[in-house]
């Protein structure tokens, strides 16, 4: 207990005066100074960390394949079918003006039935109402006045 209390009390002192007498090592390793990368980084630390994050991409991989396989058991079990990604190219095709130039800010087509001018069904109400303007005129062109 008696070591722990002093080794904590005179720790930093006693590594400096080993420094300068010459016993201990330098943190720098013996005065030579160490690369660094454009991070600042050591390189066996930067080499350390692309690996670890080469071994993760590689288990999320991995893990990715296996939830497919799990996925596509599950498919042929209920006999549904795999969701496929539309191709953005067919739908957003530019088209080409009289000039043979592609346009971005062309004036877009509505899609059908959308602003076609169609002839207005007659519903109930028209119905009723023309049943009641030929029986009534008189009251019925009070009411169309208004």
């Amino acid at each position: 207990m008696a070591a722990f209390l002093a080794k904590q009390m005179l720790g930093d002192q006693m590594k400096e005066l080993q420094n300068i007498t010459g016993g201990g090592k330098d943190e720098e390793g013996d005065g030579e100074k160490k690369e660094l990368t454009e991070d600042g980084q050591d390189p066996e630390v930067a080499e350390a960390l692309r690996q670890q994050e080469e071994a993760r991409k590689e288990k999320h991989r991995k893990m990715e394949e296996e939830r497919e396989k799990v996925r596509s058991t599950i498919r042929d079990k209920y006999g549904l079918k795999k969701k496929e990604k539309e191709q953005p190219q067919e739908d957003q095709q530019q088209e080409v003006d009289e000039d043979g130039v592609r346009s971005l800010t062309r004036e877009k087509k509505p899609p059908p039935g959308i602003g076609e001018e169609e002839e207005e069904e007659e519903g109930p109400l028209d119905e009723l109402w023309k049943m009641f303007s030929e029986k009534f005129p008189s009251i019925a062109e009070k009411f169309s006045n208004k």
